[in-house]
């Protein structure tokens, strides 16, 4: 500004802000209107003084915007880590993973063991209710799939098979029971390896009394049911007779520990077959051979078994003296036998009368 004495008067304000030292330093401008340079040039000085404010020190680093000019955030730090966590990471070891595998299943198998161990006593005991025996057989089943069964559970969970077995005649009496039973037994038997030795054996005898029983009263003609009253006939003649043959001898039989196992099994199968007795003619001659050969050794029975032995062996010989007062062989009939017998003749002379009855009409 050349004239200082026309800023002042024009514009007492600003003259008074600046100072007249400041004034005198500002460059020279040509000339301009008062009203439009001078509060540019105001303006221009506290752009440039806050500017010298707010610039860093020289020695200060850099924080802002890096090479390419963009600003820095918090996430590119854990980007960053992962990416480096990424490339630094060793490759897989197929070793190691299988080793892990491993482990895992192991670790899987020990809880399932655990958990066998700690319901074993449960499952036994819902087991022997009627209502809750399918479910429990089949969740043993799959226990025993799973592979939860082992040398360390196989104790706990076999009092869940003895429990099952303590109703024997279940699957016999009633059908829906048959599956579940045999599913069962058709797991435990695979795993048969994971009990002890004096199990395995209680587990034999109990599969051989299921599987005989269920064989014995499903069957429907003569040559299923004499395969099945054979297994029984060899297990009995296995027993000690009370009148020891000649040129036998009592090492050649089943001895007293044996025989406890085996008598309760075998006295089922007798009831079994003994339920096909009054049922149909080509039982009766299989059945009287069983009860013949189970009098022969009633004594290695309990009292109360021995009795009932003795009770079919009457009834036995009552039907077998009925069959010789009627002429013998097969021409005796149960109750049963001889109503199944009017029922079919029945059926037969309603045919005859249908057929003559339709040639009649023809002629």
């Amino acid at each position: 500004v050349a004239d200082l004495t026309q800023l002042e008067a024009a514009e007492p304000r600003v003259y008074r802000a600046l100072g007249p030292g400041m004034v005198s330093k500002q460059p020279q401008q040509p000339k301009a209107s008062s009203s439009v340079w001078v509060p540019r040039a105001v303006r221009q000085v506290e752009r440039a003084e806050r500017a010298a404010a707010e610039a860093p020190p020289a020695d200060e680093p850099d924080s802002g915007a890096g090479a390419s000019g963009e600003a820095w955030h918090a996430n590119d730090l854990e980007d960053l880590d992962e990416s480096v966590a990424k490339r630094s990471k060793p490759a897989g070891d197929p070793v190691k993973d299988e080793v892990k595998e491993e482990d895992d299943a192991a670790a899987r198998a020990a809880s399932l063991e655990d958990e066998v161990i700690a319901g074993a006593p449960r499952l036994a005991q819902h087991i022997r209710s009627a209502q809750k025996c399918v479910k429990v057989a089949a969740m043993a089943y799959s226990l025993l799939e799973q592979g939860a069964v082992t040398n360390r559970s196989s104790g706990a969970f076999f009092l869940v098979v003895e429990a099952a077995m303590a109703e024997p005649m279940r699957p016999v009496a009633d059908a829906k029971y048959r599956v579940c039973y045999r599913k069962l037994f058709e797991g435990v038997l695979r795993r048969k390896q994971a009990f002890s030795a004096e199990q395995q054996q209680q587990i034999d005898i109990w599969a051989f009394q299921l599987h005989t029983s269920l064989e014995l009263i499903q069957a429907d003609d003569s040559f299923a049911f004499s395969r099945a009253s054979k297994k029984v006939e060899e297990k009995l003649e296995r027993l000690k007779p009370d009148a020891m043959p000649p040129g036998k001898s009592s090492a050649e039989f089943e001895d007293v520990g044996q025989t406890a196992q085996w008598t309760p099994v075998l006295m089922n199968c007798l009831a079994t077959a003994f339920m096909q007795y009054g049922k149909s003619l080509w039982a009766k001659s299989a059945v009287e051979g069983l009860v013949k050969v189970a009098m022969g050794c009633r004594k290695q029975w309990p009292a109360q078994d021995a009795r009932q032995i003795e009770d079919w062996n009457q009834m036995c010989k009552g039907v077998s003296g009925q069959r010789k007062a009627q002429g013998g062989g097969s021409s005796f009939l149960t109750s049963f036998d001889a109503d199944s017998a009017r029922w079919k003749a029945a059926d037969v002379s309603a045919a005859k009368k249908t057929g003559d009855g339709s040639k009649g009409m023809q002629n």
